[in-house]
């Protein structure tokens, strides 16, 4: 979903950075560094530390064009998010929304969500996992101590789970899929949240497997392009996958039979679920 030629812009003003708006491009001024030039074009989303000089008219300018704007504490938590009134949802969709909307209950939406979470899960753990997801959350962090008891892992994950929601939030934002949010939430069914759990895993999974590689601290920049380099490909490609997963079955339901139990084993057997 995401293209390889957008990036995400991190600006920590606490630092004495000033941004000031050239034309189609953002020019980033710090002390005692050449000044350099972000094109426009290719700022999705920023995430904002603070304030500084020429801050809003950039920020503005970002939405303007169909980005996302976070603003973060000084801890990393996300407090705050910029983005367009209402963004553009294509027919396709707008047709998923209506079959949500069409649909009895919520029977749909916890099939799939019952095996999106365990595909996740099987991409970690070889067996089928057992407890809830905070249970097995702690699971792979125990792993990662068992290697490297100094590593703070809990704060790094904690922070990792922070840009990982902030980034969802600017691609369904952008993708136009609010109204699916909207139309599973009027059910009582919380798309974004399934979302952020399975695609927590998988991006958890990889932080426990680079994480025994590297130095005991580590700084925030550090973990800042790891989560980076996860969203340029693995996590936009997951995304796409369980969103495709969900269309099909509301979309199949809408125009065909109930699922059978025969037909919800060869489901969970093609995507290899114990």
């Amino acid at each position: 979903m995401s293209t390889s030629s957008s990036r995400a812009l991190y600006v920590n003003a606490r630092r004495e950075v000033r941004l000031e708006l050239e034309s189609d491009s953002i020019r980033v001024s710090r002390p005692q560094r050449a000044d350099t030039r972000i094109p426009l074009r290719r700022v999705r989303r920023a995430v904002i530390t603070a304030s500084g000089e020429g801050l809003l008219a950039v920020c503005l300018e970002i939405v303007r064009r169909g980005g996302t704007v976070h603003f973060q504490t000084a801890g990393g938590a996300m407090e705050a998010v910029l983005h367009q009134a209402r963004p553009t949802a294509n027919a396709a969709v707008r047709e998923l929304a209506a079959a949500i909307d069409c649909s009895s209950g919520a029977g749909a939406f916890r099939w799939w969500r019952e095996v999106q979470l365990l595909h996740a899960w099987s991409l970690a753990f070889r067996r089928r996992f057992r407890g809830d997801f905070a249970a097995n959350r702690k699971r792979l962090l125990r792993y990662l101590r068992q290697f490297r008891p100094d590593v703070p892992a809990e704060r790094e994950s904690a922070l990792l789970r922070e840009l990982l929601h902030a980034w969802l939030q600017a691609e369904i934002d952008q993708h136009g899929l609010q109204p699916v949010v909207e139309a599973l939430s009027s059910k009582g069914c919380e798309l974004v949240e399934v979302l952020e759990r399975c695609l927590e895993v998988r991006l958890l999974w990889r932080y426990v497997r680079w994480r025994r590689q590297q130095a005991h601290e580590l700084e925030r920049p550090a973990l800042v392009r790891f989560f980076e380099l996860a969203a340029a490909v693995t996590l936009p490609e997951q995304l796409q996958r369980h969103l495709d997963a969900l269309r099909w079955e509301y979309m199949t339901r809408a125009h065909g039979p109930s699922r059978t139990s025969e037909q919800a084993a060869e489901a969970r057997r093609k995507l290899r679920i114990p």
